[in-house]
């Protein structure tokens, strides 16, 4: 009975290296930067926390051992225990940043819905009909957002709406690029106020990644399922933040 080598050619990506307790504890320290829960208050408990993000409430309780390290909270055992805000960075949103965001909370769902249907398709269309010159024109700001992964927030902001924008210009239609382009500024305050780190960056970059390569491998329905997925990411978190600015829970220690 002869063997055969195992295969290497099966086209498999490789995983993201950031684990999941880390986005978790990023959407939790986006709140915590707004002060959508103040010093002093306490979050909801780890079951509600997992069912919020989605997430194991061992995900969560990762989180919490992460932020606490970072000094954002304390973690309380006994009858009125539970995970404390002890402070919020001197960065993030103030309370005229929170005020904006809830002025113009219906505007951003709206913009939120939009993108929705119009970046998946988009992609798909770019994937169809980009020229060469244009996918080399994506690989581009592709490779730019990449150089700024280690960079500070507006930077790496302004290279990422580069790339979104260079995409959307692949899919051939003004309208798409210009209904484009109005999502991405009615988003901005948003996408301004909520904290970056190493670990958005990296999650950003590797997707990238993978859009442009069924971009260039002319993989319509993958490019189309990679944007919806990429989007869905931070509309989440800008739907957990708008919930918490409009109709903040009164998060008190039980007495």
């Amino acid at each position: 009975m002869t063997t055969t080598a195992p295969r290497t050619d099966l086209g498999l990506d490789p995983l993201l290296a950031r684990r999941a307790h880390q986005y978790a504890a990023e959407e939790l320290r986006r709140l915590i930067f707004l002060r959508v829960v103040s010093p002093g208050e306490r979050l909801p408990n780890e079951l509600e926390l997992a069912a919020a993000l989605d997430v194991s409430h061992v995900t969560v309780r990762a989180a919490l051992r992460e932020l606490e390290a970072d000094g954002l909270l304390e973690v309380r055992r006994g009858r009125n225990g539970g995970a404390y805000i002890t402070g919020v960075p001197p960065l993030g949103g103030g309370a005229a940043t929170v005020s904006a965001l809830k002025e113009s909370a219906d505007s951003l769902r709206h913009a939120l819905e939009l993108r929705r249907l119009l970046e998946p398709e988009a992609a798909a269309l770019t994937a169809g009909r980009a020229s060469a010159r244009e996918v080399a024109q994506i690989r581009k700001a592709q490779k730019l957002v990449a150089a700024r992964e280690q960079s500070d927030d507006s930077s790496f902001m302004a290279a990422d709406t580069g790339f979104h924008l260079e995409l959307a210009r692949g899919a051939r239609n003004p309208l798409i690029l210009r209904s484009i382009e109005q999502v991405l500024r009615e988003l901005a305050p948003a996408l301004q106020a909520l904290p970056e780190s190493g670990a958005w960056h990296n999650r950003s970059i590797v997707e990238h990644e993978q859009i442009v390569r069924a971009v260039t491998e002319r993989r319509t329905s993958e490019a189309q399922a990679l944007m919806l997925t990429h989007i869905t990411y931070t509309e989440r978190a800008i739907e957990v933040l708008l919930d918490g600015l409009v109709a903040p829970r009164q998060r008190r220690p039980q007495k």
